[in-house]
């Protein structure tokens, strides 16, 4: 599995929720290798109702097949993770909006997986206090002359990276996830060619725009840092689309 099918589907996922990324590596599923995996737990941080809340999304990448995957907090609660799509190397369990609250517990996860085989691996990531202010949605401009969706946004001290993502605002389904772009940047377009949508939007019908500001966990390095997410943090705007 690519590292840049591994982004795609954390995006998707992340806030969740991603993802479509320009990055690419190797997480063979090659069954003749030792079964090892990195887990990742992410601190996400949005505001609801005028206060910021917290969630956690967990996520394990394998050079296998996995049969079974887990995380213990460390309260000693036991989160099941399921598949995302096949082959069966990732497992996830992404919040949503309930899953959100004033408080979250930091130090270590501990992650259980267990492969085809039955063997059973054990690894840990700490969580750390380390967020991101909430960035600042400053506008959304749709152009009808080619069908596009500009946004612009207040950079946020210590972002590595953003993306945008687009939701039903009626059932949440996603229906658009974009490419990450550098920290200083303050804008980006949705064009209806993108390779990110799910679903074709409609006119007419409202949508929540996600803004999610990246931060990698320290000493992660450049080749393997989307698999060190730290915390995401999320602005979010409601709007029509064709307005």
């Amino acid at each position: 599995m690519t590292k840049m099918n591994s982004m795609r589907i954390l995006i998707h996922t992340l806030a969740a929720g991603l993802l479509l990324t320009l990055f690419s590596c190797d997480f063979g599923d090659d069954e003749k290798r030792e079964f090892t995996f990195t887990p990742d737990v992410i601190l996400m941080k949005k505001e609801q109702n005028g206060t910021i809340h917290y969630a956690l999304a967990y996520y394990v990448y394998s050079n296998q097949k996995i049969e079974s995957a887990h995380v213990q907090t460390p309260e000693g609660e036991t989160i099941p993770l399921t598949a995302l799509g096949t082959p069966l190397i990732t497992y996830a369990r992404v919040p949503d909006d309930n899953d959100f609250s004033p408080d979250v517990s930091f130090g270590p996860y501990t992650f259980i997986a267990t492969n085809s085989d039955g063997t059973e691996k054990t690894e840990q990531d700490i969580l750390s206090d380390n967020s991101l202010t909430i960035p600042e949605i400053t506008d959304i401009t749709y152009h009808p002359n080619n069908l596009s969706l500009e946004v612009t946004w207040t950079p946020t001290a210590g972002a590595e990276n953003y993306f945008v993502k687009i939701v039903n605002a009626g059932d949440k389904k996603t229906t658009y996830t974009g490419y990450q772009v550098d920290p200083d940047s303050t804008s980006y377009t949705v064009n209806r060619n993108d390779q990110g949508w799910e679903s074709a939007p409609v006119s007419g019908i409202s949508y929540i725009l996600q803004l999610n500001a990246i931060l990698y966990e320290e000493n992660s390095n450049l080749k393997e840092r989307y698999y060190h997410v730290n915390a995401i943090s999320i602005d979010e705007e409601t709007f029509i689309w064709g307005q």
